[in-house]
């Protein structure tokens, strides 16, 4: 059980409140499930309870970043959405542990004949009994998503901002400050075009150490370009040339 032990505190004490969360699963039925497919059911079945545990964090996770990300695309976020989460989690690590230990013990009735040996082997049997336990993991991935889409458009009624429903009330509003916000970067990339110009004459990459530095602090003060963002906008194209934003990227929006 050192094995165990140590992988559980080692958990704990990157993640201090997982404990409860640990114990969703017991050690003893999870070892069940592995004692005719592994020669170290202890090890696989510690391992499976630590997999719960971020799966669950993960979950939420997701959920959390989607709403903040949502938000800053001017999306319509419910009021308290954080107590909608908390008792969403709730429900979800409830339903969650559900499914695996409904898997463990599905898988407690599969057999290796590596680890039980070959002897009157009940291959069909055996087979079945896997593919029954195979589909109740499937069952934990797709339960996952399914519960992550279902509380996301819960708090999110219209949507997650990267696009306008037509059943949203500012929908208006929101057409109006998409086109205002294309325009705005239309205009900033006619005008870094027409600065690349400027710098690079002919679109030749050679460049003074000097100009180029000038170059780069006018990208970052007057455009609030990233050092990421500079560098994939001064790769030379197919013609060896420096060309900045394509014609059609300037024109569409």
């Amino acid at each position: 059980m050192t094995y165990v032990k140590n992988i559980e505190n080692e958990l704990i004490q990157r993640i201090p409140h997982t404990i409860d969360f640990l114990n969703d699963i017991s050690q003893s039925i999870a070892e069940r499930a592995f004692y005719n497919t592994s020669f170290s059911p202890d090890k696989r079945a510690v391992n499976v309870r630590i997999e719960y545990v971020e799966a669950l964090l993960k979950d939420k996770n997701i959920v959390l970043n989607e709403i903040s990300s949502a938000s800053k695309r001017g999306a319509e976020v419910r009021k308290d959405f954080d107590v909608m989460v908390d008792e969403w989690f709730k429900s979800h690590r409830e339903k969650l542990s559900c499914g695996y230990n409904s898997w463990l013990h599905a898988h407690a009735k599969v057999a290796s004949s590596f680890v039980v040996g070959p002897a009157n082997f009940p291959v069909a049997r055996n087979q079945k009994l896997s593919n029954y336990a195979d589909a109740k993991l499937t069952a934990i991935t797709e339960f996952r998503k399914k519960s992550i889409r279902n509380i996301l458009k819960f708090i999110l009624p219209y949507g997650d901002g990267s696009s306008i429903q037509t059943d949203d009330p500012n929908a208006g509003e929101k057409i109006e400050n998409k086109i205002a916000s294309l325009e705005k970067q239309r205009d900033e990339m006619k005008a870094i075009n027409k600065l690349i110009r400027k710098f690079f004459k002919n679109g030749s990459p050679e460049i003074l150490p000097d100009n180029l530095v000038e170059f780069k602090n006018i990208l970052r003060t007057e455009f609030k370009m990233s050092e990421k963002q500079i560098v994939y906008l001064m790769e030379p194209n197919y013609g060896g040339k420096i060309a900045g934003f394509e014609k059609w990227g300037v024109t569409s929006h």
